[in-house]
């Protein structure tokens, strides 16, 4: 019942070793834990490696309906932003990585993961730029399927699905089917990159704000 505290200063890797050829980690959470993240830049939870250069890892978050696992800010009074929320780089895509997120709740998210490139330039209706941040972040790897189901994503900066791909990696996978998103800044997901409507245009979503 005693949630687990992930510092500012350490956050939390799921990731295979710079130079280990074996297969990579991986992390199941189970039902009813709760992760708390410290409010800071450096709190965030990355399956795959930390970067662009792949580093495979998988994450299997099994929660129930009756127990479903929270990923939540560990602020007193936590606000939107406190943390930059599950980020998926490349290596969780890698060979032999499998991402699962069922029955979870993941709120308070979207502090700004240091990404950028992977998506159309978007704006909301008052024409301030929506970066490319969210509850959880999937960049520069095409999954084939959602592997978040029964899941509830709220009180996030950002998007709450933001899908950093092209269709040269894959096609246009919907994150929305089954999930329930609220109090979010922009929109439940983003148009994947080369998909965006008015080529060359910001693409201004009109659910920008809270959904």
């Amino acid at each position: 019942g005693v949630p687990y505290w992930i510092s500012n200063y350490t956050a939390l890797r799921v990731e295979r070793e710079t130079g280990d050829t074996g297969p990579g980690p991986k992390l199941t959470v189970g039902a009813g834990v709760t992760l708390a993240f410290e409010p800071g830049d450096n709190a965030g939870f990355r399956i795959g490696g930390s970067g662009s250069t792949p580093a495979p890892g998988s994450l299997a978050i099994d929660g129930t309906s009756a127990a479903p696992v929270t990923l939540t800010s560990a602020a007193a009074a936590p606000v939107r932003g406190d943390w930059p929320g599950l980020v998926f780089p490349p290596g969780a895509g890698a060979a032999g990585s499998i991402q699962s997120i069922t029955h979870a709740t993941i709120e308070y998210a979207g502090r700004s993961a240091g990404i950028s490139g992977y998506a159309c330039y978007s704006e909301d209706s008052g024409g301030t730029r929506l970066e490319e941040d969210g509850a959880l972040i999937i960049f520069g790897w095409a999954p084939t399927t959602s592997f978040l189901e029964n899941s509830t994503l709220r009180h996030s900066l950002g998007w709450g699905v933001f899908r950093g791909w092209d269709t040269t990696l894959g096609g246009d996978v919907d994150f929305t089917a089954t999930n329930t998103f609220f109090d979010l800044e922009a929109c439940q997901q983003n148009n994947i990159k080369d998909t965006c409507p008015g080529a060359g245009a910001a693409v201004v979503y009109a659910c920008a704000g809270t959904v």
